[in-house]
């Protein structure tokens, strides 16, 4: 498999934004699907997870979050997204995206209603469809020298000004991802990943 794998080293901590935009040239203007090294994720279909965003992703051809519910108590840790269902509650418009927002915000401003009127969050899920203008606006932020997550180029940043600007997608996957980033999170991913 070693000829069919390219490896990109980040030699300074720029943060995570910075990281993704190391690997512009790979994609080449094309569209890219990005998996978080801190999730593990299985299926619930016979089509994997990712299978299921690419798909989705030919079929809105937008920058595209994959998304998953998660509790009001969980969503101070993850990038938390808002917007419009389509009529089968399978893609989302998004209309807004907070990194890590507080249990009060998100009450007050993040919260989805479903075709039951039930508010829901929606956090990121790990993977991405990362489309060109992604690309174009992180390359905007580092060659400006202001990072937009205190001293790190972050993504979710970029990914809001392509929301704005183009458009941008959410969809859940039929499946489930398993957070490894946090010792809790690990712990319960060990737990429950063979259930």
């Amino acid at each position: 498999m070693r000829p069919h794998i390219t490896y990109i080293h980040q030699k300074e901590r720029k943060g995570f934004g910075h990281a993704v935009w190391l690997t512009k040239k790979f994609a080449d203007g094309e569209p890219v699907l990005l998996l978080l090294g801190d999730f593990v994720y299985r299926s619930n279909t016979a089509e994997s997870c990712s299978k299921q965003i690419i798909d989705a992703y030919k079929e809105c051809g937008r920058t595209l979050v994959s998304i998953m519910e998660v509790p009001i108590e969980r969503v101070v840790h993850y990038g938390i997204l808002h917007g419009v269902w389509d009529e089968d509650e399978e893609i989302m418009k998004v209309d807004k995206m907070v990194e890590k927002p507080m249990d009060d915000y998100a009450k007050e401003y993040l919260g989805v209603k479903n075709k039951r009127g039930e508010r829901k969050y929606y956090a990121t899920f790990g993977q991405y469809v990362l489309t060109r203008e992604v690309y174009d606006e992180l390359e905007k932020e580092i060659n400006s020298g202001k990072p937009s997550e205190g001293k790190e180029f972050g993504l979710t940043g970029a990914l809001d000004r392509v929301r704005e600007n183009c458009g941008m997608y959410g969809f859940v996957p039929k499946g489930k991802a398993f957070d490894i980033g946090l010792p809790d999170a690990y712990r319960e991913t060990m737990i429950n990943y063979c259930k």
